[in-house]
């Protein structure tokens, strides 16, 4: 019973329709569209100067700061002699780590 008040309702709106004329597309719509994909319009944003240079200093202070990571981990890298102390060295840190 659901199911055919579902069906007579689609039925009903969908013979509202009949006799209803398309709205018209505005003249050159088409070329319109292909010039916009074709060139694009590119969204031009303005950043402050200062937001600049801080953007960019905050990337060497991270770049420098994993090159000095990298050289401290390979340095203790080499000076742990066996593979206990090198993992000591690993999970606790350089200058937590038990003597062996």
């Amino acid at each position: 019973m659901k199911q055919t008040n579902k069906e007579k309702w689609v039925e009903d709106t969908l013979k509202s329709l009949n006799g209803s004329q398309r709205a018209p597309a505005p003249e050159g719509l088409f070329e319109n569209a292909m010039r916009r994909a074709a060139f694009g319009r590119a969204k031009l944003v303005r950043m402050p100067t200062a937001q600049v240079w801080s953007a960019a200093a905050c990337a060497l202070v991270l770049v420098v700061a994993n090159l000095f990571m990298c050289l401290d981990f390979s340095q203790s890298g080499k000076k742990a002699t066996s593979s206990k102390e090198m993992f000591a060295k690993e999970y606790f840190g350089a200058s937590d780590a038990p003597q062996f």
